[in-house]
């Protein structure tokens, strides 16, 4: 009678029971995914709403916020941003959908990179009244991409030189997504004199 297994049977048990904690982490690791997919839709709506609730002067809503893992992706719906004492009908900010995906890969080596994609975006800026002190900044300054501007002049022209938006003294800039092509759209830059 041995009080003691051999080398090869006190291997095999060890084995066995890596194996186990192996699965064991596995399926922890799956059920603590679920778990945070489920439970992370919630809390983006909420730390939404608590965000937007924080814009002094202004009022905000939205429809719905997703977040989803794989790809990395917040995604927020019919937002609308309105001064609290609004000088026009239309909100400061309006945007069909914005969608920020961050890559995996560049966030597990400590980047930050992603992309940016908006659908049907309109931004207004009010132009002080005539004889302020105060001007609205440079369009350069609101689009600071040289692509993109060149593109919001170019569409902004030709929409306005056929439906006569100069007599309306509004301005509306063309696209402004960033990527990816196939979900973009023409969102647009007013300028609107109060």
């Amino acid at each position: 009678m041995t009080l003691h297994r051999s080398y090869p049977q006190r291997l095999g048990g060890t084995r066995q029971s890596i194996l186990k904690l192996r699965w064991i982490a596995v399926l922890a690791l799956a059920l603590a995914l679920i778990v945070a997919a489920f439970s992370l839709g919630p809390f983006a709506r909420s730390q939404t709403r608590k965000l937007l609730d924080g814009l002094k002067g202004m009022k905000a809503e939205f429809s719905d916020v997703h977040v989803s893992l794989f790809p990395l992706r917040y995604r927020i719906t019919h937002l609308k941003i309105r001064e609290e004492k609004p000088k026009t009908k239309e909100p400061l900010f309006y945007a069909d959908e914005i969608a920020v995906t961050v890559r995996w890969s560049r966030l597990l080596t400590g980047h930050l990179a992603g992309t940016v994609a908006t659908q049907r975006a309109k931004l207004v800026l009010h132009q002080p009244p005539e004889g302020s002190q105060v001007r609205l900044p440079p369009i350069e300054e609101v689009v600071p991409f040289p692509a993109l501007l060149e593109r919001a002049q170019g569409s902004a022209a030709a929409r306005c030189s056929t439906s006569g938006c100069a007599r309306r003294s509004s301005l509306r800039c063309g696209s402004m997504t960033s990527s990816p092509p196939w979900k973009t759209s023409a969102p647009a830059l007013t300028w609107s004199k109060v």
